[in-house]
C-alpha cells in the first residue's frame, strides 16, 4: 500500500496546518485518516458554500447545474444547515477585517435561513484546483464592478452583501474548511472513496423555499421530497428501499400542489392513504438496519465527542422519517407542538425555514390530525390506519 506523502500534506495545508480538529493538529489528523488517492484527487475538488440569500433566491439549483455545465463538477457531499456567527467567522476569517463593525450584518443574513455546504469535484480548467477555477468564475464581491458573465452576475444578486456564495480557494483552504464542516474522518472518506450524488438527490436538498401561497399539503409535500432525498443522500443503501416512495412523493407534489387548498384535502388524503404501506416498510427497514449503521458509525478512533455525534445523527435521521408519518395524519402527533420534530429536521440536513413550520404546525394541530375536531366535525378521517394506536 503506498504510503501518504506528508511532505506533500504539509505543503498543501501550509499554515492550515495547526488549526485544530477534534482536539488534533488538522496536519496530524489528516495524515491518519487521508490516502495518497485522497491527496492527488483534491485538485478537482472544491469546498463551496451557497449562502442563505442563493436557497432563498431559489439560485442555489441553477449555480450547482451551471458548475456542472461548465466545469463538469459533480456534487460528492452536500449538507444544509444554519450557520452560526462562530461559524461565519470561521469562513471569512480573512475577511472580516475588511467588513469592519459591518460584520453584525452578514451575521443577521446568516442567520435568516440555513446554508448548503457542498463538496463538489470537476475539472480545474487549467487552474491549480477547482476551487481557484470557480473563485475566478464567481466574480468580484464589490458591487462597483460592472456585471460580465460571472456567476454572480448571470445567477443574481440582491444587494451589496448578498453574494450567494462562497469558495475555498485553494486546496489548504479546501482541507480547512471542509474539515470544519465534514469532520477530518468525513472529508477523508469524501476524497478516497467519491461516491456523487445525483441530481434527483441534490437537487430537493437545495430546494428549501416556497412560493409565497403555498398551502399546508404543499408544505409538507415539499419535506417530504426532502426528507427522503436525504435519506438516499445520508444512506446510500436506503435507495432501493425508498424508491418507490419516492415516485409516488414526486408524482403527488406535480399533481397536489398546484391544486386550490380545498381540493388539495381530499388529494392529499389519497396520497397519504397510498403512501401508509410504503412509508411504514421504509421505516421498519431503516430500523432493522439501525445496529449494523451504529456499529460501523462507531469504528476507529474517534473522540467521545465525535462518537455522540455520529450516534445523534443516526437517530435524528429516523426521527425525519417519523416527522414524515406524522405530517400524513398516519398518527396524532401529541409529544408537543412539533418543536422536537422539527428540531430533529434541522439537525438532519432538511431545515424548516419559520414560514413552513408555522403551516405545518398547523397540519400537525389541525390539518392532518386524525383526531382533531372543529365544531365537533372531524378534519381529517383517517379511515387507512389506527391513528391511535401507533402503526
Amino acid at each position: 500500500m503506498t504510503e501518504l506523502d506528508t511532505d506533500r500534506l504539509s505543503s498543501t495545508l501550509g499554515g492550515h496546518a495547526g488549526e485544530l480538529r477534534e482536539g488534533r493538529p488538522l496536519g496530524a489528523g489528516l495524515a491518519r485518516r487521508l490516502s495518497p488517492a485522497g491527496l492527488a484527487r483534491l485538485s478537482r475538488v472544491a469546498f463551496v458554500v451557497l449562502r442563505p440569500d442563493a436557497l432563498q433566491a431559489g439560485s442555489a439549483v441553477p449555480l450547482i447545474s451551471e458548475l456542472g455545465r461548465r466545469c463538469g463538477a459533480v456534487v460528492l457531499a452536500l449538507r444544509v444547515r444554519r450557520l452560526t456567527p462562530a461559524d461565519f467567522n470561521a469562513l471569512y476569517r480573512h475577511e472580516l477585517e475588511l467588513m469592519g463593525e459591518q460584520v453584525w450584518l452578514h451575521h443577521r443574513l446568516f442567520a435568516s435561513g440555513p446554508a448548503a455546504l457542498v463538496v463538489l469535484e470537476g475539472d480545474p480548467g487549467g487552474h491549480g484546483s477547482l476551487g481557484e477555477r470557480i473563485q475566478a468564475m464567481k466574480g468580484d464581491a464589490s458591487p462597483a464592478r460592472p456585471a460580465g458573465e460571472d456567476l454572480r452576475s448571470t445567477m443574481g444578486r440582491l444587494s451589496a452583501v448578498h453574494v450567494g456564495l462562497h469558495t475555498a480557494d485553494d486546496p489548504g483552504a479546501t482541507l480547512c474548511q471542509g474539515t470544519e464542516f465534514f469532520g477530518v474522518a468525513g472529508l477523508a472518506q469524501i476524497l478516497d472513496a467519491p461516491d456523487p450524488l445525483a441530481e434527483d438527490v441534490w437537487r430537493p436538498l437545495l430546494e428549501t423555499e416556497l412560493p409565497p401561497a403555498a398551502t399546508m399539503p404543499a408544505a409538507a409535500l415539499q419535506l417530504k421530497r426532502r426528507i427522503l432525498a436525504n435519506l438516499v443522500a445520508t444512506d446510500p443503501a436506503s435507495r432501493e428501499p425508498a424508491a418507490d416512495l419516492r415516485v409516488l412523493t414526486e408524482q403527488a407534489c406535480g399533481t397536489v400542489a398546484p391544486l386550490s387548498y380545498h381540493r388539495q384535502r381530499p388529494a392529499y388524503r389519497d396520497f397519504a392513504r397510498a403512501e401508509h404501506a410504503p412509508l411504514r416498510q421504509l421505516i421498519a427497514t431503516c430500523e432493522s438496519r439501525l445496529p449494523a449503521r451504529t456499529a460501523a458509525a462507531l469504528s476507529g478512533e474517534l473522540s467521545p465527542q465525535l462518537r455522540a455525534r455520529q450516534l445523534r445523527n443516526l437517530v435524528d435521521g429516523l426521527h425525519a422519517l417519523y416527522a414524515s408519518w406524522y405530517l400524513s395524519g398516519h398518527g396524532a402527533y401529541t409529544v408537543d407542538d412539533g418543536e422536537q420534530l422539527f428540531d430533529a429536521l434541522e439537525r438532519s440536513n432538511v431545515p424548516v425555514p419559520e414560514r413552513v413550520r408555522v403551516l405545518l404546525m398547523s397540519g400537525l394541530h389541525y390539518d392532518v390530525n386524525p383526531v382533531a375536531t372543529w365544531s365537533s366535525e372531524r378534519l381529517y378521517v383517517n379511515d387507512w390506519s389506527a391513528p391511535d394506536q401507533g402503526w
